[in-house]
């Protein structure tokens, strides 16, 4: 079954390094300029070209490419969505987020100021390996701040989105300072998991996923 992989937030296909080689023919979805969407439900029609519906596929999604999977879902019916550390809805984003409706502070500033601190940027995300530290320096160097921007301010005025008649499977890291491990007792843990255990935990993600499509 097609494995069509969408990145967090700032990320790339560098974030599927190892299920790229691990999923023999799967896809990464590729980020594109919003234009004039102003949600990300409508920005999921200008992501869903990329998917060859035509057979069956499932989304996999990592931090705000969970949120997408959970929108893309509702237009091109994929047979399962998988969250990896992401969320179901708005109820299990962080608190600080929030905050952003009321002081957006997120308009005025460049990610790549983070490059600065980068013992704070690799706790945060649970950046600990040398080779995921280069691969996300490297994306945090290429990321496009103005998509950053509008990303950020429609996941702060995301809303719930409709129950899938679909498995949605989700898996979070309990030792994740981005997206807290939800209390939801359906959601898969991994211990130790932070933010990008996608690359730094990946056997045992592609082990997950490998289960989870026996079950479709």
């Amino acid at each position: 079954m097609k494995i069509y992989f969408i990145p967090g937030l700032g990320a790339d296909e560098r974030m599927f390094a190892h299920q790229s080689e691990f999923f023999e023919g799967s896809a990464c979805i590729r980020w594109v300029s919003p234009g004039e969407a102003k949600s990300l439900e409508d920005y999921t029609g200008k992501l869903a070209e990329q998917v060859d519906s035509s057979s069956p596929f499932v989304l996999v999604g990592v931090s705000m490419g969970g949120m997408i999977a959970l929108e893309l879902a509702k237009v091109i019916k994929p047979k399962a969505v998988f969250l990896i550390s992401s969320a179901k809805g708005p109820q299990e984003l962080p608190w600080a987020m929030g905050l952003l409706k009321v002081f957006p502070v997120h308009r005025f500033f460049s990610p790549k100021i983070l490059l600065g601190i980068p013992f704070f940027l690799h706790w945060l995300f649970g950046v600990r390996s040398s080779a995921c530290k280069k691969v996300f320096g490297a994306m945090l160097r290429d990321i496009d701040d103005r998509f950053v921007k509008w990303a950020v301010n429609s996941i702060v005025h995301w809303k719930k989105p409709d129950l899938l008649p679909i498995s949605v499977f989700q898996l979070h890291g309990d030792d994740d300072h981005v997206i807290s491990c939800p209390k939801d007792k359906e959601v898969e843990k991994i211990g130790n998991g932070g933010h990008m255990m996608v690359f730094e935990q990946s056997d045992t993600i592609n082990h997950w996923i490998s289960q989870k499509l026996c079950l479709l």
